[in-house]
């Protein structure tokens, strides 16, 4: 289940407000327009759950076939939960992976140099924790080997044909990394909210914390 109404649109506003300082490269909106597009992208994950099944990601020449990926720098493995079909890694279409790491959800890292035993395990802990996204419809397991941060990260990911699509889920997710573009094989940055009135609130609201 995703969060309830009730402390949601203030979650969501004070996301808006730390997305501000922190994400440039994405266009700039109102905090309407931003809190439009993450209705949407709650839209988006609650239909895709509604339509849950059981994932086949527990095979072991996926569990191979993704270490074997992501040992070279910048090495991705994106494999469909429910068919087990990898994207290719020479796949270049217009279409995007954005991560659909709900807010209760821990991201799972291993080092870089994590040895087979270690990747497998934190491969089965990511498979756990996200399960709820793994299940739902259209619901894929996104590794990615980040020489930024030397770490393997493990994430559940939607695969998206539309710009518009990408941006609701990443924004309701706080994908702050961006999605990243099969085709040009960059990041796509994230809305993020032009107001500093709203950023100055959640500052004020975190000094009376």
């Amino acid at each position: 289940m995703t969060r309830p109404l009730a402390d949601w649109n203030d979650v969501q506003r004070q996301r808006a407000a730390a997305d501000s300082d922190s994400i440039r490269g994405g266009r700039p909106v109102s905090i309407n327009e931003y809190m439009k597009i993450v209705r949407a992208g709650r839209q988006f994950i609650d239909r895709a759950m509604q339509n849950s099944k059981r994932h086949c990601l527990h095979a072991v020449d996926l569990r191979e076939a993704a270490y074997q990926r992501v040992q070279k720098p910048w090495g991705g493995f994106t494999v469909d939960a429910h068919t087990g079909t990898p994207i290719p890694e020479n796949y270049k279409g217009d279409t995007y992976a954005v991560t659909a790491r709900l807010p209760d959800m821990s991201q799972v890292t291993v080092p870089i140099n994590a040895d087979r035993k270690a990747f497998d395990t934190a491969y089965n802990q990511a498979i756990k924790t996200y399960e709820r996204v793994l299940d739902s419809e259209g619901g894929h397991l996104g590794i990615f080997h980040n020489q930024d941060t030397q770490r393997i990260e493990f994430d559940p990911v939607y695969h998206i044909e539309d710009v518009a699509t990408t941006e609701a889920v990443g924004a309701y997710t706080h994908a702050v990394g961006g999605a990243y573009h099969f085709g040009s094989g960059y990041g796509h940055w994230m809305p993020h909210v032009v107001d500093e009135g709203l950023t100055q609130w959640v500052r004020d609201m975190a000094k009376r914390a």
